[in-house]
């Protein structure tokens, strides 16, 4: 597959939805076509206290918004 389409099209999922979690899946769905995954991860970074927190998830059961604090 081209780099520019295959890019395309995950940008296309990535921006699919305002649910985060909705969004997160349809891109896990689309980019397990091409690498093994078993789950993605959404993550925000919190500079100031140097931590992550993660905002969804995805596997192959669906998308999932989260609130918990990872190192």
């Amino acid at each position: 597959m081209d780099a520019d389409v295959f890019f395309k099209e995950a940008t296309l999922r990535i921006y699919g939805s305002l649910k985060m979690e909705k969004a997160l899946f349809h891109t896990f769905l689309y980019l397990k076509k091409f690498m093994p995954a078993e789950k993605a991860f959404l993550h925000h970074y919190d500079k100031s206290k140097a931590t992550f927190t993660v905002s969804a998830s995805a596997d192959s059961q669906g998308g999932h918004c989260h609130r918990f604090k990872a190192i």
